[in-house]
């Protein structure tokens, strides 16, 4: 991974403090039947980094995504922490890591939301008002500098785009919620640098 590029110190940074960004490895592409098994969680601005492993109580597996990310439910099972845990651990290290509101930032983040939601569905629990209701999704981000001309467009997606910008996780922790939410948080700070320094 390339050293990181500085972010100006403008106006908006103590907003970009507020920013946590996040990455799920789930069982499948559905909420409403696959389970989330993992979440990573860095903040922008700070060194802080957390891995969750999630263990609900039962688990429909897609073998395509479990393919990808490689969990042994088997030993997800042994390590792995009940929604409400999970939900509770969430909820402290984003109130000890980051401003509030908290805006969660990930790399298609719709998917991550909507499968944080299920937890808290699974939890019994409200969606904590600590989180802003926006967030900052990197492959929209991309996706303006590609229809710009500043990228190509095969840089929007995530192994595109930790290629084009060489922040890519190391392979063994490539589709690992938290490798992946590393690298994702490095490529927020390189298109916040682009966008900063650019005339």
């Amino acid at each position: 991974m390339r050293e990181r590029e500085p972010i100006n110190q403008t106006p908006l940074s103590d907003e970009l403090r507020r920013v946590v960004v996040i990455d799920t490895e789930t069982s499948g592409l559905d909420p409403y039947q696959h389970s989330l098994l993992s979440i990573g969680l860095v903040p922008l601005y700070t060194e802080e980094r957390l891995e969750l492993f999630v263990s609900e109580p039962s688990i429909l597996a897609d073998p395509r995504s479990m393919a990808i990310h490689g969990i042994d439910l088997e030993w997800l099972s042994t390590v792995g922490e009940s929604p409400k845990v999970i939900c509770e651990r969430f909820e402290t290290f984003l109130a000890h890591h980051s401003h509030s509101p908290v805006i969660l930032a990930g790399h298609n983040i719709t998917f991550d939301l909507r499968f944080m939601k299920r937890l808290y569905r699974l939890a019994d629990r409200p969606w904590p008002t600590l989180i802003s209701h926006r967030s900052l999704d990197t492959h929209s981000m991309l996706w303006q500098l590609a229809a710009s001309g500043q990228i190509p467009f095969d840089a929007c997606s995530s192994d595109g785009a930790f290629r084009y910008f060489n922040c890519a996780p190391l392979p063994q922790e490539r589709h690992s919620a938290l490798g992946d939410a590393l690298s994702t948080r490095e490529l927020l700070r390189l298109i916040l640098a682009r966008s900063t320094n650019s005339p």
